[in-house]
């Protein structure tokens, strides 16, 4: 009888356990597309479902990595800052964006660098569980300036995330490919290396404006973000934000108002440092994931009282029905 007893009691523990955890078990993240109004006029005129943001070349630099370490590691803090293209409509049209309003977008991050040594050489990257971690999409109707920076602070943000997780490499192919900027009307040095790479980034969205995401609830939804990253040297694209050093130009700044030091004006990016600036190019999606209502799972004391009293009424049952039977 005593063993019957127990062993419903360690029933009872097993079966409330597993239906506690079944209840708070989560989906994975699927892509979705997300209501999106460039206007900021919630579910008015200009609503649309958006299937991407395309923002355009921007600076990307990290801070006191270089040199890098001949097969070693190192970490740096990573600045990001761009303007937005276009936004990307489900069925892959484009919805251009409003005259006169910007949608910067801004990061900051924490990385480790690995090398493989040597150079030319490849250099992977991830995510370090550290401060600063922040991704910002802003709307502004003040212009942007990429060369000096100016524009990329003060705006209001219409979306907020943090990093969950970084994967991707940078290979050099030259140690000398000229000026580091060598778009139209610039074309301007220092020197830098030449190479590319490209990263895969996984973000979690922390707050919305409702006036330009009107039917997201976070409280409901997960909304994460998927972003594609291209990194290449020298810079083609974007006007390179000006490091310090320069001659012709005042050291441009970033978001935070932090300047480059790549080792201008008779160094070269990418091998004197003390930082190294990259033309980076992202595309980021959406993916979400409902949030269900989980179920607290009891301490296992509780766990126990309840399998005890079931199995205790059990036996009461057991004995009622002996009585009747010998009476």
């Amino acid at each position: 009888m005593k063993k019957t007893l127990f062993q419903a009691a360690m029933g009872a523990v097993a079966a409330l356990a597993l239906g506690a955890l079944a209840s708070s078990a989560l989906a994975a993240p699927v892509p979705a597309f997300i209501d999106f109004n460039p206007n900021g006029t919630g579910n008015g005129p200009g609503v649309f479902s958006a299937q991407s943001f395309d923002q355009r070349p921007g600076n990307a630099a990290q801070f006191g990595t270089i040199p890098l370490p001949n097969m070693g590691s190192n970490q740096g803090t990573v600045l990001f800052q761009s303007q937005m293209s276009a936004f990307v409509a489900q069925g892959g049209g484009t919805v251009p964006l409003p005259a006169g309003t910007q949608f910067p977008t801004t990061a900051a991050l924490v990385e480790q660098n690995t090398s493989a040594g040597g150079f030319p050489g490849t250099v992977t990257f991830s995510l370090v569980n550290s401060l600063p971690n922040q991704f910002t999409i802003s709307v502004t109707t003040n212009p942007i300036n990429d060369d000096t920076g100016a524009g990329y602070s003060g705006n209001h943000a219409i979306l907020t995330a943090h990093f969950l997780s970084v994967t991707g490499s940078f290979t050099a192919t030259s140690a000398n490919a000229g000026n580091l900027d060598q778009t139209a009307g610039e074309n301007h040095g220092p020197a830098t290396v030449g190479g590319s790479g490209s990263q895969d980034l996984f973000l979690q969205v922390d707050s919305v404006d409702p006036n330009y995401f009107p039917n997201i609830n976070l409280n409901t939804t997960q909304l994460f973000l998927k972003i594609s990253s291209k990194n290449s040297l020298p810079y083609t694209q974007v006007a390179a934000l000006d490091p310090t050093g320069l001659s012709m130009d005042p050291a441009g700044s970033f978001f935070n108002g932090q300047q480059v030091n790549v080792g201008a004006p008779n160094g070269t990016n990418g091998l004197t440092g003390p930082d190294i600036l990259l033309e980076t190019d992202l595309s980021t999606s959406f993916l979400t994931d409902t949030i269900n209502t989980t179920t607290t799972i009891p301490e296992p004391s509780t766990l126990l009282l309840s399998a005890f009293g079931l199995a205790g009424l059990g036996a009461a049952n057991w004995l009622r029905r002996r009585r009747a039977a010998r009476a």
